[in-house]
């Protein structure tokens, strides 16, 4: 693939920079545009006319639509985003708004005498003079409004345009100047209103820092009282222990003074035995027989007692563990060590007692025995000895008598001591409940402290949370205020957009778009097989000329005979009587041009040779695979000049292949303003040294290829519940399959190109798809999601005349549905009438 040689380059930009800078001329130069006798090509002539072209009537226009059947108008009953004034939710009545107060009553407004914040309008910066302001245009220059003389218009029309033009302007910029002065207005409101709260707020604060110290001086003076409290309640507790160990030595000096006598009285009463025992052993021989008798009764008596002693034993060491128990979980709740020390003390002396009261009673025992056996051989002596040992009974008696007593004694100094421990203990325990208590109390003194100083930060929060909703409610009301006057200004900005667009639709459509009345006609010759036939040149549409410029003009003209009659090759007289059959179904068209740009040499411009390069250049950008983007640019200038409806271009699949696309429009209105763009695409060509090729099959490739696809829709397929109607007319035409193959173009070329290689359909099958191009129909997918759109016919070639195209989709999906339903109708009321007679 080479590349363009450089001087070639810079010629073609400076030929797209002639036709970027068009600007108009003096002289009226009018060319007639026409199509030859094959339907292929078209044909020009150009002559002068001594004045510029004057318009006819618009309706007289077959390609203007009026206002009551346009489409693309809407009334402004129906149309959705319009709403009247009553009913709009973002417009309120003055009366009804709570955010407008009356002037009268309104404290924030001033008189604009004494309003600081309003400025003359000769000093007010915010003001530009119309002279000097940059958004207004004056009306000599002004793009939008084209000063040219133009005789269907009036010069009253033209003052009373103007002069609404400048009706709306002045209310724009007294509404301007008001909504700055409400809005300087809210601005000075919205400050004072700051620093109202701001004072509040520091206001609120100094009161918040006072609480918040008169709280903490009353928090440590409560801290000072509970601590005085607690070093009273340890003196008291310190003296309450002094007092508690007197106690406890004092008891523990009369039990040692006890001890001392028993242990006195113990010796006494074992020599007071033993000397009985010498002289009981000459009275044991004689009342040994009797002494059994009154051995078993002692016994008896002495297993009752000792049982008793036993239980009364049990039960003191019961008693004694209880308190035991008592006493270790006391101290080991007061975790005192002294009291444990001396509990410990206690228990030993208790324990050495209760061991020598075991002594004792081995002691007695074992005495016991050897008297047994000492009365068993003693047992002669029994008789005498009855009264001795009456007696020794007795003493015997006597002493186990003290000895219970005392100790029943000890018993009773030990339980007196144990009640003055629990009491002590409970005295403690009470002490330390005291002091929980007043600690509690203290701790919900500091909470009732701390919940009021919460209640108050929580108040002061409340209090700024609502300063700061005010103030947010304000701002949003300030800023509800402005939207609505923006609201209000952009919509009769859009409104005044809408009327100037009105106004220059409407000059365009008087004077722009209209058809020629003073431009005769004119004759030309037709080369008819050998024969040459000559035909009449009618101009049907006007068009700017892009390349001689205003006043110029091109013409498009109808060929007919001379007697009237369409000539051969006058596809258009058809297609106007077909669209005119069926204007009340609307039908819409968009033609999609393809075509290739070839050299004078034959081949792709761009190319090395006939050879295809191996590339897409499909939507891309490259000086290596883009080849020919001035011309599709001077292109769709010299269109858009000329205001014929091109809608846009783009780069195809083959390097030098490009597209452009036409309307949406009616049927004769697409074909005129094809017709047209094929001319200008050639004319421009004639500036590159190129030639474009409208050829279906330009490039031997099987794949590579250039269409004409064609999109059609109507008023049904457009309105809701659309999808059925394109469905039915997919049908319609998948039955007239090979009737449209026939008028969309010569079979053999476009046979050649529809031979079912991606992304081309088979020329001799009908398939149709939902947003496929392998296909004869292709419904696109955002028409089947939304149920209703258009639908695009693949079939045509790029060579193909559109007005038999437009023709034939129109013939098959409205008038040939039309016919069927009168006949379905027709043979129901035959039906009917048969049933009747």
């Amino acid at each position: 693939m080479s590349l363009l040689p450089v001087d070639t380059l810079s010629l073609h930009r400076l030929t797209r920079m002639h036709y970027l800078s068009l600007r108009s001329a003096s002289q009226s130069q009018v060319t007639y545009v026409y199509i030859n006798k094959h339907g292929h090509s078209v044909k020009s002539k150009t002559r002068t006319l001594d004045s510029e072209p004057k318009t006819i009537k618009a309706a007289e226009d077959p390609g203007l639509v009026p206002a009551a059947e346009d489409p693309g108008l809407v009334p402004a009953a129906e149309d959705p985003g319009l709403v009247p004034a009553a009913e709009d939710p973002g417009l309120v009545p003055a009366a009804e708004d709570p955010g407008l107060v009356p002037a009268a009553e309104d404290p924030g407004l001033v008189p604009a005498a004494e309003d600081p914040g309003l400025v003359p309008a000769a000093e007010d910066p915010g003001l530009v003079p119309a002279a000097e302001d940059p958004g207004l245009v004056p009306a000599a220059e002004d793009p939008g409004l084209v000063q040219r003389k133009d005789p269907g218009l009036s010069q009253l029309q033209r003052t009373l345009v103007l002069s609404q033009l400048q009706r709306t302007l002045v209310l724009s910029q007294l509404r301007r100047t008001l909504v700055l002065s409400q809005l300087r207005r809210t601005l000075v409101l919205s400050q004072l209103q700051r620093t109202l709260v701001l004072s509040q707020l520091q206001r609120t604060l100094v009161l918040s820092q006072l609480q918040r110290t008169l709280v903490l001086s009353q928090l440590q003076r409560t801290l000072v009282l509970s601590q005085l409290q607690r070093t009273l309640v340890l003196s008291q507790l310190q003296r309450t222990l002094v007092l508690s160990q007197l106690q406890r030595t004092l008891v523990l000096s009369q039990l040692q003074r006890t001890l001392v006598l028993s242990q006195l009285q113990r010796t006494l009463v074992l020599s007071q035995l033993r000397r009985t025992l010498v002289l009981s052993q000459l009275r044991r021989t004689l009342v040994l027989s009797q002494l059994q008798r009154t051995l078993v009764l002692s016994q008896l008596q002495r297993t009752l007692v000792l049982s008793q002693l036993q239980r009364t034993l049990v039960l003191s060491q019961l008693q004694r563990t209880l308190v035991l128990s008592q006493l270790q979980r006391t101290l080991v709740l007061s975790q005192l060590q002294r009291t444990l020390v001396l509990s410990q003390l206690q228990r030993t002396l208790v324990l050495s007692q209760l061991q020598r009261t075991l002594v004792l009673s081995q002691l007695r025992r074992t005495l016991v025995l050897s008297q047994l056996q000492r009365t068993l051989v003693l047992s002669q002596l029994q008789r005498t000895l009855v009264l001795s040992q009456l007696q020794r009974t007795l003493v015997l008696s006597q002493l186990q008598r003290t000895l219970v007593l005392s100790q029943l004694q000890r018993t009773l100094v030990l339980s007196q001591l144990q009640r003055t421990l629990v009491l002590s203990q409970l005295q403690r325990t009470l002490v330390l409940s005291q002091l929980q208590r007043t600690l509690v109390l203290s701790q919900l003194r500091r909470t009732l402290v701390l919940s009021q100083l919460q209640r108050t930060l929580v108040l002061s929060q409340l209090r700024r949370t609502l300063v700061l909703s005010q103030l947010q409610r304000t701002l949003v009301l300030s800023q509800l205020q402005r939207t609505l006057v923006l609201s209000q200004l952009q919509r009769t900005l859009v409104l005044s957009q809408l009327q100037r667009t009105l106004v220059l639709s409407q000059l365009q459509r008087t004077g722009w778009e209209a058809r020629l009345a003073n431009v005769p006609e004119w004759q030309a010759t037709y080369s008819c097989d050998s024969d040459s036939i000559e035909v009449t040149l009618v101009p049907v549409r006007i068009y700017r000329d892009p390349f001689t410029l205003d006043p110029n003009k091109l013409v498009l003209c109808e060929t007919r005979e001379l007697d009237g009659t369409a000539a051969p090759g006058n596809t258009r007289q058809q297609c106007v009587e077909t669209m005119e059959a069926v204007k009340d179904h609307q039908p819409w068209f968009g033609f999609e041009q393809e075509f290739v740009l070839m050299t004078l040499e034959g081949l792709p411009f761009g190319w090395a040779s006939s050879t295809p390069p191996d590339t897409d250049s499909s939507s891309l950008v490259g000086l290596d695979t883009i080849f020919g983007r001035d011309v599709s640019i001077s292109h769709y200038n010299a269109c858009q000049y000329a205001e014929v409806r091109i809608t846009g271009t783009a780069a195809e699949e083959v390097p030098a292949q490009w597209e452009y696309q036409v309307g949406p429009c009616g049927g004769v209105e697409l074909g005129d303003h094809t017709w047209m763009s094929r001319y200008i695409l050639l004319r421009v060509c004639e500036d590159f040294r190129l030639v474009p090729s409208f050829h279906p099959k330009p490039v031997d490739s099987p794949k590579w290829a250039s269409g004409g696809h064609m999109n059609y829709s109507t008023r049904s397929m457009r309105a809701e519940g659309g999808l059925s109607h394109i469905l039915s007319s997919v049908q319609s035409l998948s039955r007239s399959h090979s009737e449209h193959m026939q008028i969309y173009g010569s079979e053999q070329q476009n046979q050649q190109r529809l031979n079912g290689v991606k992304p081309n359909s088979d020329f001799h099958t009908f398939t149709w798809s939902i947003a496929g191009r392998k296909t004869s129909i292709r419904i696109p997918g955002f028409v089947h999601q939304a149920g209703r759109g258009y639908l695009e016919d693949r079939r045509p070639p790029s060579d193909c005349d559109p007005y038999l195209v437009c023709s034939a989709l129109v013939q098959t999906c409205i008038r040939d549905q039309d016919d069927t339903k009168e006949r379905s109708a027709a043979l129901t009321n035959g039906s009917a009438n048969g049933v009747n007679e």
